[in-house]
């Protein structure tokens, strides 16, 4: 095809996309508005959590919808501290307070800009040209998205009538949100909307990354301040840590000789995540050392103050990943100052003194952590080996789309090798991109990848072009050590106190990137050429990856249908009973059973114990939606209804029976306590030899 033409099919691609996007933006704004709200208003329905508390989080609302800067900067210095709000200075907990945060922050953003886009305030202006992130941010929220429906619709069909479930998970995200998420395990009865919750942590980092990177492109003051903030809440949280080894020093006899014994131990407090809470630590250690670099006088020193704080909380923390790549950074620092790159004596004395305490502490704790503990490393180490198999084999079982959001963990015992299994039952991947890769398939690893390769890349790039920013320099450095302990010690990616922070930073690398003096950010010709292109190409990518995602969804959805076996699944049947001479369940008013395409006939054994109490009770039977039988319980003991079942060539035949009237045994029995609506006791009886199917769970008779 000539030149001119692809360039005239591009240029129509573009336009077309141009257009879609352009109403799709205000579609989406105010959709992601209202489901933004909606999520943050449901901790105020938490009964457990406390009303200052509640007070504090609708200030970061108040404040973000004010101006979203000040917003992030409430969410870099907060967010580290969450779970300590939640468990120790409140009672809050199983509240997540972390996202609650996190919530607050977009729900004012999302106030703000609705109010931008529809009033008539100006909207500011597009921050400079850099790789596009606004394109993976959208395409990786869209596929978690896509799942998260895929496996809503396999547990609606598991546990019950599309009405109730779908009135279930609106409970659940109203009023809901902050109490306990329920079993992750889709086929338990106690079944819960976890995964809901951990798609919109997902999509709430990727938020988070892209908010950071605009206020940041658009506001050159903006990162200083989030460096400070960021940098003050991990040392708030790293304080903790020392909290923990004093009190547990105060509870033995001997302090002073029980010192070695607690030294050799791990600590940690902000999160219950050894591993994770040291990829904090490494994140903003670097970004200390750069401020300090970056400032001058008695700011310095307190710059140096707080990066040896946090270097000894990683010194008692332990882990032995992110100790390594400290030293790693470390090294590749001195490295870089040693090309010329930045004068040495630009640092200043106490930016030398920090990185001299730094290294040597590191090596201290690296020496005793991998060489004295060596049996430990290596046991350690031969875990890793083993997730990471794990999570191989499930990519290899579903690669395209990956076993869905949030199922790693239920999954991961069905694709251990023999040698877990015997340690750990489940297991998370322990790195965030085989995760991703294993939960979202391909589809989703290409634009996590992309968001995060994206940010780093323009970090990196400025980071070569510019010798006096020390700032971007210390941040780039915190964002590489973290994703080093990322690829190889653990999951600090589902771990509030530490995913959020990093989605921060990773936007504030990029934003500070593209907020340079022009040609700054870009660097050469051909840098500037690939951002346009990718600026070009995003808004046509994003139209036409969500489009194709929609149209996967229905073919996936009935693909996890065909895996379910609907003989055990039933609708409005409680739990199973025994009185010591019958077996049965108690219906609802409406109650649904699967039974075998090939079955001929079914007995339906139903019983009215309360008749003198209800009245009589109607019972009617469909079959596949069509009225097979209607039947009149007027007396107490067991009616058996036969129903005569054409020949099909469905694989499943669908029973329902609507029972009138229905009863609540607290209103109706003295003394009881139980809410539950009843029908009519459908009986469940042993196998017997002829074998007519019975459906009440899966007997016979």
């Amino acid at each position: 095809m000539p030149a001119a033409a692809v360039r005239r099919v591009a240029d129509a691609a573009t336009r077309a996309g141009d257009q879609l996007y352009g109403w799709l933006g205000p579609a989406g704004s105010v959709l992601l508005a209202t489901v933004t709200l909606v999520l943050f208003q449901s901790i105020f329905w938490a009964a457990h959590v406390p009303w200052p508390l509640k007070a504090g989080i609708a200030a970061v609302a108040v404040i973000s919808a004010t101006s979203p800067p000040n917003g992030l900067l409430a969410v870099a210095g907060l967010s580290p501290l969450g779970y300590m709000v939640a468990t120790r200075v409140t009672e809050a907990y199983p509240a997540r307070i972390t996202e609650a945060i996190v919530l607050a922050f977009f729900a004012g953003y999302a106030v703000w800009s609705v109010r931008t886009r529809f009033g008539r305030r100006a909207t500011p202006s597009d921050p400079p040209a850099a790789p596009s992130l606004v394109a993976p941010v959208l395409l990786f929220s869209a596929v978690a998205v896509a799942s998260c429906v895929v496996h809503y619709h396999f547990m609606q069909i598991w546990h019950d009538h599309p009405g109730p479930f779908l009135a279930r998970l609106a409970g659940f995200l109203t009023v809901g949100y902050h109490d306990a998420v329920g079993n992750y395990d889709p086929f338990a009865v106690d079944a819960g909307f976890r995964f809901v919750a951990m798609t919109a942590f997902a999509v709430e980092g990727a938020a988070l990354l892209l908010a950071a990177y605009l206020w940041t492109a658009r506001d050159r003051t903006l990162a200083p301040r989030l460096v400070r903030m960021m940098v003050a809440g991990s040392v708030g949280a790293a304080s903790l840590s020392f909290y923990a080894f004093g009190e547990a020093a105060l509870r033995e006899a001997d302090p002073a000789g029980a010192l070695p014994e607690l030294f050799a131990r791990r600590w940690t407090m902000f999160t219950p995540k050894l591993n994770s809470a040291a990829s904090l630590l490494v994140l903003a250690g670097p970004m200390a050392i750069g401020a300090a670099a970056a400032c001058t006088g008695w700011r310095r020193w307190a710059w140096v103050a707080a990066a040896a704080l946090l270097t000894v909380a990683l010194w008692i923390n332990g882990t032995r990943v992110a100790l390594l790549a400290a030293i790693l950074v470390l090294a590749g620092t001195i490295a870089w100052f040693g090309r010329g790159r930045l004068q040495w004596r630009r640092l200043g004395y106490p930016a030398l003194i920090g990185l001299v305490v730094l290294g040597a502490g590191l090596a201290a704790t690296t020496y005793q952590r991998f060489y004295v503990d060596q049996e430990i490393a290596r046991e350690s180490l031969d875990f890793r080996f083993m997730f990471t198999e794990t999570a191989l084999r499930m990519f290899a079982s579903a690669p395209a789309f990956g076993v869905g959001v949030d199922q790693y963990y239920l999954l991961s015992e069905r694709f251990a090798p023999d040698g877990m299994i015997r340690d750990f039952r489940r297991v998370s991947a322990h790195n965030p991109f085989l995760q991703t890769a294993a939960e979202l398939g391909v589809v989703g690893l290409v634009p996590f990848v992309w968001m995060i390769a994206g940010a780093m890349w323009a970090g990196v790039r400025a980071v070569r072009t510019r010798v006096r920013d020390p700032l971007l320099f210390g941040t780039v450095a915190g964002l590489i050590a973290f994703l080093i302990t990322c690829a190889a010690a653990g999951h600090p990616l589902l771990i509030p106190m530490t995913n959020y922070p990093f989605w921060v930073v990773l936007g504030l690398a990029a934003g500070r990137a593209a907020s340079g003096p022009a040609g700054e950010a870009a660097g050469e010709t051909g840098g500037q050429t690939l951002a346009t292109a990718v600026l070009r190409w995003s808004r046509p990518c994003v139209v036409l990856g969500v489009i194709a995602l929609a149209c996967t969804v229905p073919p996936r959805i009935a693909e996890a249908r065909r895996g379910i076996d609907l003989g055990a699944v039933t609708y409005g049947l409680h739990a199973l009973e025994d009185n010591g001479v019958d077996r049965f369940r108690w219906t609802t008013g409406h109650a649904t059973m699967f039974i075998d395409g090939d079955v001929g006939s079914i007995e339906l054994p139903l019983r009215a114990p309360l008749i003198d109490r209800t009245g009589p009770m109607s019972v009617e039977i469909f079959l596949d939606g069509q009225l097979a039988n209607r039947t009149e319980l007027t007396a107490t003991d067991w009616r058996y209804v036969r129903i005569e079942i054409p020949p099909s060539d469905r694989r499943h035949r669908v029973v329902e029976l609507t029972v009138t009237p229905t009863w609540f045994p607290a209103a109706l029995l003295p003394g009881s306590t139980d809410p539950r609506e009843l029908g009519v006791m459908l009986g469940v009886t042993p196998p017997q030899p002829d074998a007519v199917q019975t459906a009440a769970g899966g007997g016979t008779t």
